[in-house]
């Protein structure tokens, strides 16, 4: 039961976090590109602020993410795979679910090439530097353990 509830918070956790700066960064998009917007159109921006449907595009993207990432993070599927490649599959599917919702809600013109390099460089950029903040969580987690551990054989070995 303990597994359950815990894949349950990351679920939670992971879908909250993802639906939320999804919401930030397009409202902070929206207030940038407000002047932009007569150049090129931005469907999930408008003059008047955000679209409800653009909210539930997020909402549903979000949702997705957070099923991928529990089931690949969580121990559900890969058990026996390395972090780093699950973690290089969850950004592989990632990258496509966004290819995916932005051909099909027209999230940005598909004919304009920059866009699409510079979308796919942004991502790299994000993923390379949210893998890179794990790793080093990991590390400093592993450090603790290993001075705990130390720690502990030495407080056995002087009771001895």
């Amino acid at each position: 039961m303990d597994k359950k509830k815990t894949i349950a918070i990351m679920f939670c956790v992971t879908f909250l976090l993802t639906f939320s700066v999804a919401i930030i960064a397009l409202s902070i998009a929206g207030w940038m590109l407000s002047n932009v917007s007569d150049v090129w159109e931005v469907s999930i921006i408008t003059g008047e602020g955000l679209r409800y449907e653009s909210i539930a595009q997020f909402f549903l993207f979000a949702l997705i993410f957070s099923v991928m990432s529990t089931l690949l993070l969580g121990d559900i599927l890969f058990k026996e795979t390395l972090l780093l490649w699950r973690l290089v599959i969850l950004y592989v599917l990632t990258a496509l679910l966004c290819v995916v919702f932005a051909l099909v809600f027209r999230w940005f013109p598909h004919d304009m090439a920059g866009a699409w390099f510079s979308y796919l460089g942004l991502f790299t950029l994000g993923f390379g530097l949210g893998i890179f903040g794990l790793i080093v969580k990991t590390m400093r987690v592993d450090l603790k353990y290993k001075k705990l551990l130390s720690d502990y054989k030495t407080k056995q070995s002087e009771e001895e």
